[in-house]
């Protein structure tokens, strides 16, 4: 082989020669084509991508859940129609890699059809074993507006829930069917998902009120008409509530309504409670007029307690200073509360006891008080920290820090959010003393201030003026559990919790856990604020 005058290979060289040429025609080649274009399409730009024009990439999942958000992955189809108002076949439940179903159904552009547009998604849930319903607010369909959507999926979803109806009927001891019951089912503890539903008996016919409700554990409760003129005794269930587990129809394999009732002995049996002052009498030889008529006080609280001191009512005398009661003949004790500044008129008194019969006629009770002097007065307001208006009804309590002082009942806000205690001027307890004033704590409510203030009584008479207690309103309880009364009890030194029960006294549920008296008034004492210490149901008691 010939080499050149370096010793080297002219075929090697011409090689390389050739080896440049291809790469150079490799690099030209591209932008030819290029230039090459068909004279019609020079100067096209090429159709954007508009999410439109390749319909292959559209999916659509839908997903169906329960109102306790479980899946559902049985009983039910999903049908698309699309913008020319023709359906595609209906999916059931997808599978999964071991082939059980699924709770969702997988539409897609290569096996279904969908294009871009918008689609209407109808679910059949008739395979499902009961009746069901969609939850508000959804329906049995919706629009999609479907484009395309590259890799990613379209996520939706139906929400069903299972409707059981309970048939409730009120009737009398003489079964006459009676309308216009409120009956209301509240869900158990547990019972999350679910909400109170409630009704008046007659509107599904006579004495009759259809519930509608999920299954679960409920508790059911009646009310008179708010406009009743009769007192009732619950004869069945004798509690005047009773409990009903709910089953699925999937469980029970039964599609039949449940049927509870309410039975009641009715009573045509009152009492009618007047509520006034007495006017001083005018001075002898006074200049000018005198008003000397009685005038009614409203906003008293009127209490009815059983023989055995346990509490059957209790209302606040409206502006006419009445209020009544309708309660079952026999005996009772008629209570008024105690106010500062207030004493029992001329030839009153601030308990009656009396008999009540079964008659037309209501057994009248008249409470006359009369103002006595004050000394000292301790005041302030209870606002809402939403524009600072006064909130009227919340409880204002204010308790000595010395030993043996001078106690004083709780009282309540007015209208303007305003509360007074008034203190004598002639007990030598009082002038110099110190108090805890205290707002109570209720559901549903935020403090923005301190719960409890210390005050100091001058020496001489005059008026103390307390900060503003503010509360915020919150939301309801997320847990779904339902709201019971609540009194309150955090002592620490309560060693259990008692709620009350109806006919229960406080010292006789402290004897049931071997708890002396004066430690169960030591441990509540808030209830020193009631005549005769009486309970109501569903207090909560500190077992000390």
């Amino acid at each position: 082989m010939s080499r050149n005058m370096n010793g080297g290979s002219l075929f090697s060289g011409q090689r390389r020669w050739m080896l440049t040429l291809v790469v150079l025609l490799a690099m030209l080649i591209p932008a030819a084509a290029v230039f090459a274009a068909p004279p019609g399409d020079a100067g096209t730009t090429p159709p954007p991508d508009d999410g439109v024009s390749v319909p292959s990439n559209i999916c659509v999942e839908v997903a169906v859940i329960d109102w306790k958000e479980d899946p559902l992955e049985e009983g039910w189809t999903v049908y698309p129609t699309g913008p020319d108002g023709m359906a595609l076949a209906a999916k059931g439940p997808d599978l999964d890699e071991d082939g059980d179903a699924t709770n969702v159904a997988t539409f897609n552009s290569d096996d279904d059809g969908l294009t871009p547009g918008t689609w209407t998604f109808t679910i059949d849930y008739s395979g499902l074993a009961g009746n069901w319903e969609p939850v508000a607010p959804y329906t049995e369909s919706f629009d999609v507006e479907l484009k395309a959507n590259g890799s990613e999926c379209y996520q939706v979803r139906f929400k069903l829930r299972e409707i059981v109806e309970v048939i409730v009927t009120k009737i009398d001891a003489t079964h006459k069917l009676l309308d216009g019951w409120k009956i209301t089912a509240t869900p158990d503890s547990g019972n999350y998902f679910a909400a109170t539903k409630s009704g008046k008996t007659g509107a599904d016919g006579d004495g009759i009120v259809v519930l509608r409700l999920t299954p679960g554990d409920w508790t059911f409760t009646e009310a008179p008409p708010s406009d009743a003129d009769f007192s009732y005794i619950p004869i069945m269930p004798p509690t005047g509530k009773q409990s009903l587990t709910v089953k699925s129809a999937a469980d029970d394999g039964d599609n039949q309504p449940y049927h509870i009732r309410f039975k009641n002995a009715v009573n045509h049996s009152c009492i009618e409670v007047w509520k006034v002052d007495e006017p001083p009498a005018a001075p002898e030889n006074g200049e000018g007029s005198y008003d000397t008529t009685s005038t009614p006080l409203a906003g008293w609280e009127i209490s009815v307690l059983r023989a055995d001191g346990s509490e059957v009512a209790y209302e606040y005398t409206d502006a006419d200073g009445y209020v009544r009661f309708d309660v079952p003949p026999g005996p009772y004790r008629v209570v008024e509360e105690d106010r500062p500044g207030w004493a029992p008129g001329t030839g009153s008194s601030s308990r009656y006891d009396i008999v009540v019969s079964n008659s037309a006629d209501c057994t009248q009770v008249h409470f006359v008080n009369k103002q006595v002097p004050l000394g000292f007065t301790v005041e302030g307001y209870k606002l809402d920290a939403n524009g600072h208006y006064g909130i009227p009804g919340w409880e204002i309590t204010m308790e000595p820090l010395s030993k043996n002082g001078y106690e004083v009942d709780p009282v309540y806000t007015d209208g303007l959010g305003h509360y007074a205690f008034s203190l004598p001027f002639d007990d030598y307890r009082v002038p110099g003393s110190s108090y805890r004033v205290c707002e109570e704590t209720r559901d549903g409510w935020s403090a923005h201030t301190p719960t409890c203030y210390v005050v100091n009584i001058p020496s001489k008479p005059g008026t103390v003026e307390v900060p503003d207690f503010v509360n915020q309103q919150i939301g309801h309880s997320e847990s779904g559990k339902p709201d019971g009364p609540s009194k309150g009890n955090t002592n620490s030194s309560c060693r259990n919790t008692h709620t009350v029960k109806p006919g229960e006294t406080l010292f006789g549920i402290g004897m049931g856990y071997g708890a002396s008296p004066q430690s169960m008034l030591d441990n509540n004492s808030w209830v020193r604020a009631r005549a005769d210490y009486y309970l109501r149901p569903g207090d909560s008691i500190c077992i000390p």
